[in-house]
């Protein structure tokens, strides 16, 4: 008996064209969620680090104040230079001034006002959307007691001494802000780089 052995040839495919493009089309659009996803989340840090590097400055004026009276009354002045000589600004903005701040090339300079009763925490080249979220992460439901200032305008990049050249916005210290000034000041966060102004009063 013959037996007749019959075999058969598989045909092997490839990947079309048409069927790499779509692969790479949608890799394309997985790194770039997780990109976009990343950056918001250290977009984030940053302005986490910065609410709490304002906090941090704002305790150590309110300390240095108590047991020096360094910022009296009279003509509202860059109290930036003799903060840092006291050792009172956070280390990781810098040893000389202008401070750094956590955006690149941003600027913190801390200027008492005329009155002698407040400062001011200034922070310039701060990007638009972390703008708003600054606001509302220092004026929110849990800010300082003696916040009398949060606004924000319109800043291009910051070259040394910008926050000098203004100084301070308010003459003295007013009761805390509500909840609908914060809301207003962010109207002031125009640019895709914007100066922030904090005032706080010295006692809290």
């Amino acid at each position: 008996m013959n037996y007749t052995i019959r075999t058969s040839r598989t045909k092997k495919r490839g990947f079309t064209l048409t069927e790499i493009a779509i692969v790479l089309g949608i890799v394309g659009l997985i790194l770039g969620a997780i990109w976009v996803a990343a950056a918001a989340v250290y977009n984030n840090l940053r302005t986490a680090h910065a609410n709490t590097e304002v906090l941090q400055i704002a305790q150590a004026v309110r300390a240095l104040y108590a047991t020096s009276n360094m910022i009296g009354a009279g003509a509202a002045a860059d109290q930036t230079p003799a903060l840092i000589t006291a050792g009172v600004t956070p280390k990781d903005l810098g040893t000389v001034a202008p401070l750094i701040n956590p955006w690149p090339n941003g600027n913190t300079a801390v200027w008492s006002n005329a009155v002698g009763d407040g400062f001011e925490i200034i922070m310039t080249g701060v990007p638009q959307s972390a703008c708003i979220n600054l606001l509302v992460s220092v004026g929110g439901a849990t800010a300082d007691p003696g916040l009398y200032d949060a606004t924000a305008i319109a800043s291009a990049a910051p070259a040394a001494g910008d926050a000098a050249a203004s100084g301070p916005r308010i003459a003295g210290v007013t009761p805390v802000l509500a909840a609908a000034a914060i809301a207003n000041s962010m109207g002031g966060c125009t640019n895709p780089l914007n100066k922030v102004r904090l005032g706080f009063s010295l006692k809290s």
